[in-house]
């Protein structure tokens, strides 16, 4: 959550400044353009790293297995926190690196990072495996509830369904549209484009950074 609402802060403020009183810190300030592109870029990754984790914890938990139970301790969760933001950090680290200022836009100028981050982060690392460990673990969650006669937990495996099924709603409907732009970014980079068509692309661009921010925030 904490990363969620850093995240969604950073993402907002520079739009705010920039629309709202015409004070655009990203492209006056390299600096600043530096940091907020790593701090989104990282606080995006931890959000959706915990929403997988939550899963796996769920399952987890819910194990007939004693053993797979104990692995679900707060002690592993504190570590396992503290790992996640480093690994994140350290893995974003390239951003001070290759985001520059140029025209006046604050953005990626190198042509490696660019697709690494388009195809690798958005469509592996921040989709792809979330989904896929959410669908596979949250089954095996729901097949342990299942097996569970507890009158206290009846009705947790159709809460438990609904839970994942929209942490994992939130993850396409916050990812894909970005995954598609950078995408089509990616493939137009060389085109030679109009005003309006490069006007057009830069308010899409804003829309799905913004609905990013605020469906990864909301969600948490």
């Amino acid at each position: 959550a904490i990363a969620s609402c850093v995240q969604l802060i950073c993402a907002t403020l520079s739009r705010i400044l920039a629309y709202g009183f015409n004070n655009d810190l990203t492209a006056l300030s390299l600096t600043w353009c530096k940091i907020k592109q790593h701090f989104v870029a990282t606080c995006y990754g931890i959000s959706v790293t915990c929403f997988w984790l939550a899963t796996l914890d769920q399952f987890l938990i819910t194990s007939r297995a004693v053993f797979l139970r104990r692995l679900s301790r707060i002690e592993w969760a504190h570590r396992i926190a503290a790992a996640v933001i480093v690994l994140w950090m350290l893995q974003d680290v390239p951003f001070y690196i290759f985001v520059d200022i140029r025209s006046n836009v604050c953005g990626i100028y190198n042509s490696f990072w660019q697709t690494y981050n388009t195809y690798v982060c958005f469509w592996f690392l921040y989709m792809t495996i979330p989904i896929v460990i959410m669908i596979i673990f949250g089954s095996l969650a729901y097949r342990n509830l299942r097996g569970l006669t507890s009158v206290q937990l009846q009705g947790a495996d159709q809460q438990l369904t609904l839970i994942i099924c929209g942490q994992i709603a939130t993850i396409i409907i916050t990812v894909l549209p970005t995954c598609i732009y950078n995408a089509y970014s990616q493939i137009t980079i060389t085109a030679n484009k109009s005003a309006e068509q490069k006007s057009l692309e830069f308010f899409i661009a804003n829309i799905i950074s913004f609905l990013a921010a605020i469906g990864l925030g909301v969600s948490e």
